[in-house]
């Protein structure tokens, strides 16, 4: 069987880790489709596909969009994928065009998230209408998230006959051997701390993900500085790339990047020394599909605090593994991170807590498994 994975950019590699491997052994011809870059390239070479580049604008951009339209559907004429699985937005909307043209195309699309939840106006609207198209296109749309797909569902998004959930959630699962806390993640979580001149001893929460409005990050900054102040050697590592389509303010940017107690990685890999180094694991998003990070960061035995919002809450579910609050609220935001600084037992009991359920409901085998038998049915390679 021929299958093409397809990402929006290099850095959503990690959205594909295992699984490229994992097919690739079960004797598939695996091709990537991504904007070019070291971590899809990288990917491909230690998993065993391979990259197909295509040039991609995140945002609505008509003339290259046209131009990235022509190049996808010649791809597709050469290539003759029995099934291809889209994975964003952009990705959608280009491939259910490309449909028209091809109308056999065996399309599913993976929906993460529901980008148009944090828009306004005339490009909510637009985004709307081209993720809708991308769900309609599709012979299946596998959603990351039991509450995403009922909101997706609600809102007209969605056919409910279409939508596919794979065991209690994600897109990809959890390595629960990758991300585990071993005496090496922990040595190089210390060597990080070292690095940065962060005691061994002090406190220390995190954020990974893109550095975006839209991932909470303005009140994760308010919130960390009403505790800084409680706490002295309070520090904040924000991993992940800055992306210029929903900056912070620049007052925020500044203000981050003069704090010495601040840490601004930017893109990490591997990201298990980040959250070996962290007391306490920040996902406050607007929107999201699911959350990965939070499965990574309970697989390593770290407590989180969540926003609770469709996607993200169904990785806590009703688990003790951490803390799901209402969203854009930094001052409850503060008030639960400060439950764990304070409590250094409770982050323990947490942190096994969110180990176990990670291995009992997220491990990786699980979705893909279910993938497998979802592509033998589109492709017709039962």
């Amino acid at each position: 069987m021929k299958l093409m994975l397809v990402i929006n950019n290099a850095f959503s590699a990690f959205h594909l880790k295992g699984a490229v491997r994992y097919f690739s052994e079960k004797g598939h011809d695996v091709s990537i489709m991504s904007t070019p870059g070291k971590l899809v390239d990288d990917l491909a070479k230690e998993e065993g596909g391979r990259v197909i580049p295509i040039q991609l604008n995140r945002d609505i951009a008509p003339f290259e969009d046209i131009r990235s339209l022509f190049q996808l559907i010649r791809i597709l004429k050469k290539e003759k994928p029995d099934v291809i699985n889209v994975g964003s937005p952009k990705t959608g909307f280009l491939f259910a065009l490309a449909k028209i043209f091809l109308p056999k195309l065996p399309m599913i699309f993976t929906l993460r998230g529901i980008r148009s939840d944090t828009l306004t106006g005339l490009k909510r609207a637009i985004v709307f209408r081209t993720e809708k198209l991308a769900c309609s296109m599709a012979e299946k749309v596998i959603v990351i998230s039991p509450s995403l797909r009922d909101h997706a569902v609600e809102i007209g998004m969605l056919d409910p006959q279409k939508a596919v959930v794979f065991g209690a959630g994600s897109s990809n699962g959890i390595n629960t051997e990758l991300y585990k806390l071993t005496d090496e993640w922990v040595q190089k979580g210390n060597d990080l701390r070292s690095e940065l001149g962060i005691s061994p001893n002090a406190l220390v929460m995190t954020t990974i993900g893109r550095v975006t409005k839209d991932k909470g990050l303005t009140e994760v900054y308010r919130a960390y500085k009403r505790l800084a102040g409680e706490y002295a050697e309070l520090h904040w590592l924000v991993a992940g790339p800055a992306e210029e389509g929903d900056p912070l303010d620049p007052s925020i940017v500044k203000a981050m990047v003069e704090n010495s107690r601040i840490h601004l990685l930017g893109q990490v890999n591997p990201i298990q020394p980040v959250i070996a180094a962290s007391t306490v694991v920040i996902q406050y998003s607007y929107r999201e599909g699911f959350g990965n990070v939070v499965l990574q960061a309970m697989a390593m035995k770290r407590p989180v605090v969540i926003a609770d919002i469709p996607g993200l809450r169904d990785t806590l579910g009703n688990s003790s593994a951490g803390l799901k609050i209402r969203p854009k609220d930094s001052e409850l935001l503060a008030t639960s991170i400060n439950h764990y600084l304070s409590r250094p037992d409770l982050c323990e009991q947490h942190g096994e807590f969110g180990r176990k359920r990670v291995e009992q409901h997220f491990a990786s085998e699980v979705i893909w498994d279910a993938q497998s038998a979802l592509y033998a049915e589109i492709s017709g390679n039962k």
